[in-house]
């Protein structure tokens, strides 16, 4: 019985010994011109693109650091004019042209809120509060940060891993507010990758 019991645990001493394996950890390292990295110049450009451009209401607030969040009330030249959107910037215009005279005024009415180029929303109460995040801004043809002459289009996909947890997601990016933000975020860790090709 003794030697039954020598080889049975002869046996298992190997059988355990040859079942027990240790991981190997391998990563693959993700090629650098396919990956997007913190604080990169891709990623800044990329971020520059998609930041919020102020100069497509200028002809309301005169800034094009910020625009105003829609909707908002103005008087154009005694007309109280409600804009809910961009095309209602044309009415604007509208009403400019049809005053004779080239003494038009554009008042806004206050409380309104206005949108930075990181998208942030700040509410402004009166015209000094106005004035002031106006007086932040570059000049009407001087240069300003954000990237003007192209736009990215929707939907961006982006694969991004954390290093650290190993953890992978998938982002499905809807507007330039969701990319800039992305972009904002993504950590020393995060190894990201951009689903190509994107449309601008």
């Amino acid at each position: 019985m003794t030697i039954r019991v020598s080889i049975l645990l002869l046996f298992l001493t190997g059988l355990i010994f040859t079942s027990c394996r240790t991981e190997e950890t391998e990563f693959v390292q993700a090629p650098e011109d396919e990956t997007l990295a913190a604080n990169s110049s891709i990623a800044s450009l990329m971020q520059r693109t998609a930041s919020n451009d102020g100069s497509i209401d200028n002809i309301v607030d005169r800034a094009n650091c910020f625009d105003l969040a829609f909707p908002f009330m103005i008087i154009v030249n005694g007309a109280q004019i409600t804009v809910t959107s961009q095309e209602d910037y044309a009415i604007i215009e509208c009403v400019f042209e049809e005053s004779e005279d080239d003494n038009d005024s554009l008042e806004i009415v206050f409380p309104v809120t206005i949108i930075l180029a990181d998208f942030t929303e700040i509410s402004i109460a009166n015209t000094n509060e106005l004035n002031n995040y106006i007086n932040t801004c570059n000049g009407e043809n001087e240069e300003d940060d954000d990237i003007e002459c192209l736009d990215f289009q929707y939907p961006i996909i982006a694969s991004v891993f954390n290093s650290n947890n190993e953890l992978l997601d998938t982002i499905n990016i809807e507007n330039d507010n969701e990319l800039y933000q992305f972009i904002e975020n993504i950590g020393e860790n995060d190894i990201v990758t951009i689903e190509f090709p994107i449309t601008v």
